[in-house]
């Protein structure tokens, strides 16, 4: 049995459905599973009830305690967090992302704070707003951990000292279609908003021959209908949020991540695991798991023309990168296991509770 002496509440305000929010899902859940002392507290936002109802569907049949926050700061539920706190007895409150931070050291008293840094978006005013606040709790936390070594190498340009503990994979092996070789189906899976680059991508789609390339693009977001407008409707198509990833991978060859900025994106985990090659920015951690002119290619981000030449370099010579995917694919499946990922954090959870 994997155990800590005190209580620990692992604090979450979900948006759309993402990599942190299927971090946090499965790793609560399996956190439980090794019999962990751990509570997970989640936050809706009045304005956006859509997003705690898809969390929610993620946790079904799990222990979880809902509270929802009616402002920007919303000193009531600042309140009703401490005196939460207060009455569990807990010790612990182990933050996942820049809004749980900053409510989770405003909340507590006496307890101890660790803070999980899952990347930065700063694509609104407000957003930057809150990590700029979240950089100085940061630097007042108990423990930051850090999913990237980019990422902890950034903190640490700050002063701020991170333990890396990497995002895990979240779904099993996929077995792959066998597909024709024309056209190249590429795959984008993420948010649509202007950090991830979706944009760019269909930028330079549209540079290229549309019976060469077809594009599929999961999720959903600000920029869809934008992205939509932009994009060539005969060779891309918008399946918005899904649920079936592992199969969607395995009917494309190539995942595309032109990504501004990331962490370690539980997509690129995914993918990698599964064989595909992955043509993606060279930001965060995405070069920890993309060899450039091995299983993928990186280019800079914000680039349309360097996307341009890499998708028609990955279709010239998709068996070689093929071969690459799959030769490190089983070294990534041992990587990211949640196993490790949940002993590591244990052992967090074990030095604030002493």
């Amino acid at each position: 049995m994997l155990q800590s002496s005190g209580k620990t509440i692992m604090l979450f305000f979900p948006g759309p459905l993402g990599g942190a929010e299927m971090i946090v899902a499965l790793g609560f859940k399996k956190l439980l599973e090794l019999n962990t002392n751990v509570e997970l507290w989640i936050v809706g936002e009045t304005r956006a009830p859509e997003a705690i109802e898809q969390f929610s569907q993620l946790i079904d049949g799990l222990p979880v305690k809902k509270f929802f926050c009616r402002s920007i700061i919303d000193l009531k539920l600042i309140k009703e967090l401490s005196q939460e706190l207060k009455n569990n007895n807990i010790t612990t409150i182990h933050a996942h992302g820049f809004k749980a931070a900053v409510y989770g050291k405003l909340a507590a008293k006496r307890q101890k704070l660790i803070v999980t840094h899952h990347g930065k978006t700063a694509h609104t005013l407000k957003v930057r707003v809150y990590e700029f606040i979240e950089d100085l709790i940061l630097k007042r936390a108990d423990k930051v951990i850090a999913v990237s070594s980019p990422m902890q190498k950034n903190l640490q340009e700050q002063n701020i000292n991170s333990i890396l503990i990497e995002n895990f994979l979240t779904i099993s092996q996929a077995p792959a279609e066998k597909l024709p070789e024309s056209p190249l189906k590429l795959i984008f899976i993420g948010r649509l908003s202007p950090e991830k680059g979706c944009s760019f991508l269909i930028e330079a789609l549209n540079m290229l021959n549309k019976e060469d390339f077809s594009l599929t693009i999961v999720g959903d977001g600000v920029q869809r209908a934008e992205l939509e407008l932009m994009a060539n409707k005969e060779n891309t198509s918008f399946l918005g949020f899904r649920k079936d990833i592992p199969k969607l991978l395995g009917l494309h060859h190539v995942l595309i991540m032109p990504s501004l900025r990331e962490g370690l994106p539980l997509t690129l985990i995914e993918a990698t695991c599964n064989n595909l090659p992955v043509i993606a920015s060279h930001v965060g951690g995405i070069p920890n798991l993309v060899e450039d002119k091995k299983n993928g290619i990186l280019v800079s981000p914000e680039s349309s023309e360097e996307l341009r030449h890499a998708i028609m370099e990955m279709k010239n010579n998709f068996l070689r990168f093929k071969q690459e995917a799959q030769l490190l694919a089983p070294i990534y499946r041992e990587r990211f296991s949640d196993t490790e990922w949940a002993k590591k954090t244990i052992e967090i959870y074990k030095l604030c509770n002493q």
